[in-house]
């Protein structure tokens, strides 16, 4: 594997495991919240967070798959054997 491609996905892991830290405080936050004090304003609070969460599982997804083809494209055997 390239430097290049090395430190691509490097990257992508520390990104990932950011995305997951900072999510995860959201949502223990908010689930604390529901559970003290339930209100009207949680529904809405909850849908945004939800697909503020999808749109980074979606992007960190698609980053991935591209740092993954990279890595095919150097090595092709690499991902082909795994399928």
């Amino acid at each position: 594997m390239s430097s290049t491609t090395h430190r691509m996905l490097r990257n992508e892991a520390a990104l990932m495991t950011r995305f997951v830290g900072a999510y995860q405080e959201k949502f223990t936050a908010l689930i604390d919240e529901l559970n003290r004090t339930p209100t009207s304003a949680h529904p809405e609070r909850c849908m945004r967070l939800c697909v503020e969460t999808i749109h980074m599982l979606l992007s960190t997804q698609s980053q991935l798959a591209d740092a993954l083809s990279r890595m095919d494209e150097e090595q092709p055997s690499v991902i082909g054997r795994a399928a």
